[in-house]
């Protein structure tokens, strides 16, 4: 039922487009009498100098008296479907759109993050740099020079510790030397 509902649909749009016998991509000039090709950026036009729409990743863009298509990435940055040459639909992986509709990167929105994705109002990293490791959507160090920094300062506060608790006998034993109390 879904396939015979789809070539319904198909038909209908094929004829609805063949009606002045041009095919999608063409226009019908009458001055000539015949189709003509729509400039090379616009997916559909009503004239050589009037896209009706776009292709995918390109907006409708007024060029005096023309109306052609222009490229998002030429205008907004990291952005693949725009709605116009300052605001963006969708952005390329590893860039979010923030609330004025511009492509910011993961790294500036989560510290250390490559790629994230915005489900509702929670922001997630999914891939971190190198030097961090993913924990619960959250880039967390590999580095543990912290935690090393850390345990040898109190390893040398413990061994401090040891030797001054421990008596002169039991120290000169490991040097070799034997003294009597």
């Amino acid at each position: 039922m879904k396939t015979a509902h789809l070539f319904i649909t198909l038909f209908l749009l094929a004829i609805s487009v063949l009606a002045n016998n041009c095919f999608i991509g063409e226009y019908y000039d009458n001055n000539q009498g015949s189709c003509q090709q729509c400039d090379i950026s616009c997916a559909t036009c009503s004239s050589s100098q009037g896209c009706t729409s776009c292709y995918t990743q390109m907006y409708l863009k007024s060029q005096g008296n023309s109306v052609l298509c222009d490229l998002c990435y030429n205008v907004v940055k990291h952005c693949q479907i725009c709605i116009s040459s300052t605001k963006c639909k969708s952005c390329s992986n590893g860039y979010l759109l923030d609330s004025n509709s511009v492509c910011q990167s993961c790294s500036s929105q989560l510290n250390n993050c490559l790629f994230c994705f915005q489900n509702s109002t929670i922001l997630e990293c999914v891939l971190c740099n190198y030097t961090h490791t993913l924990v619960e959507g959250t880039c967390v160090s590999n580095e543990p020079e912290t935690n090393a920094n850390a345990n040898a300062t109190g390893l040398a506060n413990s061994n401090q510790q040891t030797q001054e608790s421990t008596p002169q006998s039991q120290q000169n034993l490991g040097s070799g030397t034997v003294s009597a109390s």
